[in-house]
């Protein structure tokens, strides 16, 4: 950058509040922040998480599937514990306990009897609405001789 002062005259420029040294300001086209944000360091549950959730190629009673590395470490605690490890049966033990500790999650296609009993209310009245508004766009087009009958 030259000598040459923001005003024009060399010499004149005073360095102090908003006012930064010429030599430390930002170059014209270079950015103040070069390497960028730097990413975000994924939890250690995060990185448990997505490690259990892959999946793996095994072969169980000859047939080939595919199924999460959880699955697979839950099939092989719970076959330790059957043949008779100590310290198998008792992690299976824990870790039945604390599922069963947890409330139970609600499956996305199961429907409770009060939730049944709500839906079918409301297609009643959809049902309806679409009925009286078949009825009135036949009626404005002048067609009452087909108009369906609500009563009978």
């Amino acid at each position: 950058m030259s000598d040459e002062q923001p005003n024009g005259a060399p010499g004149d420029y005073r360095v102090g509040y908003c006012s930064p040294p010429l030599s430390s300001r930002f170059r014209p086209g270079v950015s103040g922040n070069p390497r960028g944000r730097p990413k975000g360091v994924k939890s250690l549950a995060a990185v448990v998480a997505t490690t259990l959730g892959e999946r793996i190629a095994v072969t169980e009673n000859g047939c080939r599937k595919r199924i999460s590395k959880l699955e697979e470490a839950v099939k092989q605690l719970v076959n330790r514990a059957a043949s008779g490890e100590a310290r198998a049966m008792q992690l299976l033990l824990a870790l039945v306990q604390a599922s069963e500790a947890r409330p139970p999650q609600a499956d996305a296609n199961y429907l409770a009897e009060g939730d049944e009993i709500v839906l079918r209310g409301r297609c009643h009245v959809v049902e309806s609405l679409m009925r009286i508004r078949r009825v009135s766009q036949l009626k404005s087009c002048g067609g009452d001789d087909f108009a369906p009958r609500l009563h009978g």
